[in-house]
């Protein structure tokens, strides 16, 4: 009996650490309308034991090395009492070595996305077979998450997962109404994949991996070295910026690295920062105001 209730234990650990992500749900609805009182609380329930439930990789995790996500989902229209559209926002983190941490690795907000809910619905997903919008939407972007996360340890470690994200697209656009999945959309998900893994933009993946594993993970022994690829790593993303300035992948990073990095510059060298602070200004040029405090402090 002390060996069964052992092997029980042994099992419930593996369990509880090897689900590589935590999900933080959030499901909100216009006050105003006419709608169930739980369905959004219904709606946020099912989409996290959903998420929590799905075996998105084949990798085991530490507790304190599963990636965080936090999905925002504000539904700005009810078309029917189970058709809606909403901007759903994803916000992904990993933590950084020998600290408590946690650095953005990705900031996206996606709008007018439509989807249909029903009250004690059941909800799947299968990456390479689509069945709803919701699980689409929500297996792309976890996806991509965790490519992201990947790429951010270890070079170009996130390949698989971008193509996952690649297939969850291609089965999409059999199926699915909403424009964003289409290649004819130039600022939609398809693109976004295709950017990425598009052998001009190498750039990108390396400035992820050189800013997160060769720099933020070494400054807490290393500050200076850490800045110093930090620095190196925007300079890869430059390549990007020359072939094409407006790149949706500049956007994204920006997007989701412009406070940190002013964070980071904001103590050190006059040099270092006017180095950084130009480099920023020409890739990122709506947050310049930021950028130029960055050279007076």
């Amino acid at each position: 009996m002390k060996n069964i209730f052992l092997i029980i234990l042994i099992c419930l650990a593996s369990i509880t650490f090897s689900q590589e992500v935590k999900y933080n749900v959030s499901v909100k609805f216009p006050t105003t309308q006419d709608i169930s009182p739980t369905l959004g609380q219904q709606m946020q329930t099912t989409i996290k034991e959903f998420m929590d439930s799905y075996s998105w990789t084949d990798n085991v995790f530490e507790e304190n090395e599963r990636i965080e996500i936090s999905v925002n989902i504000a539904v700005t229209k009810i078309v029917s009492s189970s058709s809606f559209v909403a901007t759903f926002q994803f916000m992904v983190s990993r933590p950084t070595y020998n600290t408590t941490y946690k650095s953005q690795i990705l900031s996206f907000v996606d709008e007018e996305v439509p989807f249909t809910f029903e009250e004690s619905q059941e909800i799947s997903f299968n990456e390479n077979l689509y069945s709803q919008n919701l699980t689409s939407v929500l297996g792309f972007y976890t996806y991509l998450g965790i490519a992201m996360d990947y790429d951010s340890f270890s070079r170009n470690g996130g390949t698989p997962f971008y193509q996952k994200a690649m297939a969850v697209v291609n089965s999409a656009q059999s199926g699915s109404n909403d424009l964003d999945w289409a290649n004819s959309n130039s600022e939609g998900r398809y693109w976004l994949i295709d950017e990425i893994l598009s052998s001009q933009n190498t750039g990108f993946r390396e400035c992820y991996y050189k800013y997160h594993r060769l720099g933020l993970d070494v400054m807490s022994k290393d500050i200076n070295a850490g800045k110093k690829a930090i620095t190196e790593s925007l300079y890869e993303l430059e390549k990007v910026f020359k072939i094409k300035s407006n790149s949706t992948l500049l956007t994204l990073f920006f997007h989701t690295k412009s406070k940190e990095l002013v964070s980071i510059f904001s103590e050190g060298q006059a040099a270092e920062k006017t180095e950084v602070a130009s480099l920023l200004k020409k890739m990122d040029p709506i947050n310049a105001a930021a950028y130029n405090d960055l050279q007076k402090n």
